[in-house]
Order: C-alpha cells, then sequence, then structure tokens
C-alpha cells in the first residue's frame, strides 16, 4: 500500500541567458488496486462507462482469453467475479488480477526561464529581468494502467485502492520576473 522508497530530484541547467529548471519524484516498492478497471469490466448497468479491455474478455469467438465472461446489467455481482463485490473494497473480495505494481517516476516542474540582456533593461531602470514558462505535473513514467499511480486517499476506498478519481491535473504558468 505505501511505497518502499520514495525521493525527489532536481537539476538546473543554464547557458547564455536560458535557464531549465526539471524537478522529479518517485515512488517505489508499493502495489495498487485498480478498482475502476475492476468495476468497469463488471459492468453494473449504464453506470460505468465501458474500457475496451472488454473487447479482449471471454466469449464464444474468444474462447482463448483469460478475462471472465462480461455480464451486462450485474448489479447484485451474483457473476461479475472478476471485480470486487458489490462496491466493496475489503481485501477478501478483491480479485488479485486488478493488483498492480505503483512505482512511479513523476515530473514535477520544468520551468524554460530566459534572462533579459542588461542593455536591454537598464533603459527601464531594471537590475534584472526575465521571462518563464512553466509546466507541472505533466507527466508520469510508470507501469501501472491505471489513471494515475497515486491515488487519492479516501476513507470510503482506503488506502492503495484506485477508484478513478481526477488525477492531478496539469498547470502551465507564463510569467515576468522584475527586479528594480
Amino acid at each position: 500500500i505505501f511505497p518502499n522508497v520514495t525521493g525527489g530530484f532536481s537539476t538546473t541547467f543554464g547557458y547564455k541567458g536560458l535557464s531549465l529548471y526539471a524537478r522529479f519524484d518517485y515512488a517505489l516498492g508499493h502495489t495498487l488496486y485498480n478498482d475502476l478497471k475492476a468495476r468497469s469490466l463488471g459492468q453494473y448497468q449504464g453506470q460505468f462507462n465501458i474500457i475496451t479491455d472488454v473487447k479482449d474478455m471471454w466469449s464464444e469467438a474468444n474462447p482463448n482469453s483469460d478475462l471472465t465472461k462480461f455480464y451486462y446489467a450485474d448489479q447484485l455481482a451474483k457473476k461479475n467475479i472478476t471485480r470486487s463485490n458489490n462496491a466493496s473494497t475489503a481485501a477478501d473480495n478483491n480479485s488479485s488480477r486488478y493488483y498492480e505494481k505503483g512505482d512511479y517516476l513523476a515530473l514535477r516542474e520544468i520551468t524554460l526561464s530566459y534572462q533579459l540582456p542588461k542593455s536591454l533593461i537598464s533603459k527601464a531602470h531594471l537590475t534584472e529581468a526575465s521571462v518563464y514558462v512553466t509546466g507541472q505535473n505533466l507527466f508520469y513514467i510508470t507501469g501501472y494502467d491505471g489513471v494515475s499511480p497515486e491515488p487519492a486517499v479516501s476513507t470510503t476506498y482506503g488506502r492503495g485502492i484506485d477508484n478513478g478519481r481526477y488525477p492531478t491535473p496539469r498547470t502551465f504558468l507564463f510569467g515576468l520576473s522584475l527586479t528594480f
């Protein structure tokens, strides 16, 4: 549930007024339960969108699949044994098929800035001036199949269970830094 190792690192490169800063963090050695995928493959009637893995589930035309048969409209989870039982995420109800390694490397922030030349800014009585663009939470490198390898901690679902919450948003910033 919790990573065995977490950490981060950053680096800055500079050349002729340009600067590139990048900050990463990582988590290693933990397992997540992909509850969203499990529930999507054990479809309630119209409650979830169907994911593309449904195409690979067992059928008469696809008898060699390792995914069990898909039952639509199984509200009481009588036939869908591949997912957690009737909205319960207790450990004894979950199929081991949906436990996945949650290791990741995340690019948390990257900033490209340009320091304006002194000859240009001295006329405006500035000591320094720079323009920059920053991107935050741009991507993960992970083998996890879910939306995000960082599920929210919830009292309803418990730790280490990805119930499909929205991932951390990507943000983009544009700025101007002035020193008088």
